[in-house]
């Protein structure tokens, strides 16, 4: 079962758990004091949420109150007695100093009798113009105290015909509305205007005005008065702090009652608060205890199921070797096992015959064991170079990765020879891991595969090279050039295109036997002319082409078309014939992204050119030409 899992998994579980580690550790290296203002933030501002759905709740009902007034009072115009009852009926709620009852350009009818002229305030004024009014703090009339106003208007056939009115006094409506939210005695609660005036509030929260409640009683605060009033005025909701004029820290929210422009504040003492910072560390502590040993038990879990895994790993590479071993006599090639430790072969097995009467064999398992010993016994990667081909370093390179990693490899090179050259062999290996994962022996077979790849190589050759001359055929020549020009890089190259001159009347004078051995010649010429790492192929028939690559200057290459130029300029006068060449040259850079084709249609329109010029020269292609 275990060996379904796979480590990568285990990585990033190791991985996760140490993240949340680190995470906890860092949130709970927080002082505790800030986990506290931010618990006591979000208990202020959800307690002024809650007083503004209680000043909402009561507003509603009340106008809920008024609503039956509205309904009655056109009915009983005229009709005082029927009027105060109705008005009485209303006021049984308690909640508010008085009800009243105003037609349009008469005195206020007051509940429990008696009469006020309001005609000049101004809710009865907005009242009267059609709107829903609650207003605060207005002066009683009667009772000369501060009141908060409802008042909404009435209508009789469809006009507006008066304005039905009540009056909380703002003491009353502080023990009503606010007391009720007041948990602990130590919080002040109030509910303001936006420019601070304080409409109500209970428990030192009777100011007339919050700012100066902050001038007079806070010595530092987190935000400063222009900041407090800046996010009023945008009508946010925010928490800061401020420490009294008696040292101690006072926790504040702030949000909009959604009721004209009032606020609602929140007051908090922060000593208030000390049984519960003593409670949140008795949690902290408990949750950091349990988390740690989450954290072991994840541990535990996690190398429990790495040993697992391990285990059925290692016995399932252990099985493999023991069939490998097993089936050593069937296998075809040289079966051996090395011990590291010795760094001896406990088993060489031949398919073909005894290893001990091959001297060719022998060598092959003295290479080895030099290998096995300095590579993979004293991990000395540098003396590769001592065993396999230098082209064939980066795939033995990658063979042995793959061997550590998965226990077994299967790869192809070119060992060292004692005769001084190199043979192909194909080689398996596996390795056989102890308890610690350690690799103890080596397994394998060595397969002689030096026929095989020689053949394919020639093979390989035949199918690049042109026939006759032997360099390469058009088709490889257009793949290697474009392989040059595409690799991006700005260096630049000198692309030529080559003719032998009149060569039809070599052919048709002395047949083509003669112009084979015309095109050799010209060949070997060609290829003493330029350097190895060029590119030279026969595009077809007469045609010759040659990539020069990475060319220092523009001089260089044409020095090397004048050089080719010379070696015809006195002609050959073999059998009276003369042999010559002319050449069409294209400069270009990798970067520009040109391809073979662009080279042979610009080198061909310079080789024509050339032999308008009378031949046995050489011309540069330039933008005329198009």
């Amino acid at each position: 079962m275990w060996g379904k899992l796979h480590r990568e998994l285990i990585v990033i579980t190791i991985i996760s758990v140490l993240i949340m580690a680190v995470a906890f550790a860092f949130n709970f290296s927080a002082s505790q004091k800030e986990i506290l203002e931010r618990q006591t933030y979000d208990y202020l501002l959800e307690a002024t949420n809650y007083t503004k759905v209680v000043l909402h709740t009561e507003i509603k009902r009340q106008n809920d109150l008024l609503d039956i007034i509205v309904k009655n009072a056109p009915q009983y115009e005229g009709q005082y007695d029927k009027l105060e009852g109705l008005l009485n009926s209303v006021s049984n709620t308690g909640h508010f100093s008085r009800v009243g009852l105003t037609y349009r350009g008469e005195k206020t009818l007051l509940c429990y009798g008696g009469e006020v002229d309001i005609r000049e305030r101004s809710y009865y004024k907005k009242a009267l113009a059609g709107e829903t009014v609650i207003e605060a703090p207005v002066i009683s009339m009667i009772s000369g105290k501060k009141v908060v106003v409802l008042a909404k208007p009435f209508y009789k056939d469809g006009a507006i015909a008066g304005v039905v009115h009540e009056a909380y006094d703002l003491d009353a409506a502080g023990q009503t509305l606010l007391a009720g939210l007041n948990m602990k005695e130590d919080r002040i609660t109030m509910i303001a205007k936006v420019n601070g005036d304080v409409i109500m509030g209970i428990r030192n929260g009777q100011y007339d005005n919050f700012y100066s409640f902050l001038k007079e009683n806070a010595i530092g605060c987190s935000m400063t008065s222009q900041q407090l009033q800046k996010a009023i005025d945008n009508k946010e909701s925010g928490a800061f702090y401020y420490t009294d004029i008696n040292g101690e820290t006072q926790y504040v929210a702030f949000a909009p009652a959604e009721v004209n422009d009032w606020y609602t504040f929140q007051i908090v003492s922060g000593t208030s608060l000390l049984a519960d910072q003593q409670m949140l560390n008795k949690i902290a502590r408990d949750t950091m205890g349990k988390y740690f040993l989450l954290i072991c038990l994840c541990f535990i879990v996690i190398i429990y199921i790495w040993r697992q895994i391990e285990k059925d790993r290692l016995k399932q590479i252990n099985a493999e070797i023991e069939g490998l071993r097993l089936t050593a006599g069937l296998m075809e090639g040289c079966m051996f096992e090395f011990d590291l430790k010795t760094c001896k072969f406990l088993v060489v097995k031949n398919s073909v015959g005894n290893a001990s009467g091959n001297n060719s064999e022998k060598q092959v398992l003295e290479q080895l064991s030099g290998f096995m010993t300095a590579v993979i016994a004293k991990k000395d990667g540098g003396s590769l170079k001592h065993y396999f081909h230098e082209e064939d370093l980066p795939a033995v390179q990658k063979a042995l990765v793959e061997l550590k990693r998965a226990g077994r490899t299967v790869f192809q090179g070119r060992l060292y020879t004692n005769a001084g050259d190199y043979h192909w062999y194909r080689f398996y290996m596996a390795v056989v891991f102890d308890d610690k994962r350690q690799i103890k022996r080596v397994l394998g077979n060595v397969l002689d595969i030096n026929d095989t790849q020689n053949k394919f190589a020639r093979m390989q050759h035949k199918a690049e090279r042109d026939g006759l001359t032997g360099v390469y055929n058009r088709t490889v020549f257009e793949k290697y050039v474009n392989e040059v020009l595409a690799d991006g890089t700005k260096r630049q190259h000198a692309f030529f295109l080559l003719d032998i001159d009149d060569f039809k009347n070599v052919n048709d004078s002395k047949g083509h036997a003669f112009g084979d051995a015309v095109l050799c010649e010209v060949t070997a010429n060609l290829e003493r002319s330029f350097r190895s790492s060029d590119l030279l192929g026969r595009i077809g028939g007469d045609e010759f082409a040659v990539l020069m690559c990475d060319i220092s200057s523009k001089e260089n290459a044409l020095a090397k078309a004048e050089q080719i130029c010379s070696l015809y300029s006195k002609g050959d006068t073999q059998e009276g014939l003369k042999i010559s060449c002319s050449i069409g040259i294209v400069f270009c850079d990798s970067a520009v992204g040109s391809t073979f084709d662009d080279l042979y249609q610009q080198a061909d329109k310079a080789l024509y050119k050339a032999k308008e010029k009378g031949k046995n020269v050489f011309v540069v292609f330039d933008d005329t030409m198009l």
